[in-house]
């Protein structure tokens, strides 16, 4: 008799779908927030009303967007979910390197692409906000990485070794001749 009961998993429900309709998340673009509902569990599994409901979350913020405008809109669309409690457990703003800065020029003399915006969590925001500049590189698609059918093929790991090491060569000829980064 659920109608009887507060089902904690439909307020976590209505939560998340009142979270995935606010504009910061549903824009699709490099300037929009990522949103990754990655976990969802309840208590009672069985026939019982579920008394307590928990989803973990993961927001991925672009540069360009203030990190208090997403925590914001996160708090705003939970507020009318009677009972849900809200927890940030690290918060890094998003980041991108200049087109002038020394590693991106490093990065195109060795045949490197464009630099951009990295829609997903790694450590690389750790390293801006402590002034080393930084981007995330590597084999393969961002589909597929950490997923059930996660896959490289070998060509894009020798191609990506061979990348690493011109860039590792560049930053040291580029050192050696201006003295320094």
């Amino acid at each position: 008799m659920p109608e009887r009961g507060r089902n904690a998993a439909e307020r976590l429900l209505t939560g998340l779908t009142a979270l995935m309709g606010t504009p910061e998340f549903s824009g699709t673009g490099a300037d929009a927030a990522v949103l990754n509902i990655r976990h969802l569990e309840t208590t009672n599994p069985g026939f019982a009303v579920p008394a307590r409901a928990v989803a973990w979350a993961d927001i991925h913020v672009p540069p360009g967007l203030d990190l208090g405008r997403v925590r914001a809109a996160v708090l705003r669309a939970l507020a009318d979910t009677d009972g849900l409690r809200v927890d940030f457990e690290t918060e890094d703003p998003g980041y991108s390197l200049p087109a002038d800065d020394p590693l991106v020029g490093v990065f195109r003399q060795v045949g490197g692409e464009s630099v951009g915006v990295f829609r997903s969590h790694s450590d690389a925001n750790r390293f801006h906000l402590c002034g080393v500049p930084t981007f995330v590189l590597g084999p393969g698609s961002l589909e597929f990485a950490h997923a059930e059918e996660e896959r490289v093929r070998w060509g894009q790991v020798m191609e990506a070794a061979r990348l690493y090491r011109d860039l590792c060569r560049g930053v040291l000829e580029s050192c050696a001749v201006s003295g320094g980064w």
